[in-house]
């Protein structure tokens, strides 16, 4: 933030919305590489989550005091600098990467990683989270979605 932040923040001649899309090409874009193949827990999408509303906050000029007070919501802030939920961001980047691989052909690697496996017995104990997981979380996302629209 610091790149767009020390200048276009403070200066007010410019719109929210044009500060909104700096601040979605610079930071969010530089935050979120290579996001489509992260296998996010909840914890961390809410930290990710907790620095981008904070960031939007800055970059509006609203103390955490004017929020309590005036009740404002993230979903507020967000249409006022014209920017989308991070977790939707991340969403529509997984989803976005899902259509590569199946157009993929079988004897790529990235196609070959997805469906492999070790034919060996696992230790006890779960993994932390699961590529796949993520790609079919997301899916189900964009199927509920569709459905209610």
């Amino acid at each position: 933030m610091y790149l767009t932040g020390s200048f276009v923040v403070r200066y007010r001649a410019i719109s929210f919305r044009l500060k909104g899309q700096i601040f979605t090409w610079i930071c969010v874009n530089t935050v979120l590489q290579n996001c489509e193949t992260w296998a996010l827990k909840d914890a961390q999408l809410r930290r990710l989550g907790v620095w981008y509303h904070k960031t939007i906050r800055r970059i509006l000029r609203v103390s955490m005091y004017r929020v309590k007070a005036l009740r404002l919501r993230n979903e507020h802030l967000r249409n006022r600098l014209h920017v989308p939920d991070i977790v939707d961001v991340i969403r529509r980047r997984q989803l976005r990467f899902i259509g590569k691989l199946g157009l993929m052909p079988d004897t790529r690697l990235p196609r070959k990683l997805l469906s492999a496996w070790i034919s060996r017995p696992r230790r006890s104990g779960l993994p932390q989270s699961w590529l796949r997981h993520a790609f079919v979380h997301a899916i189900c996302c964009l199927l509920v979605d569709v459905q209610a629209g």
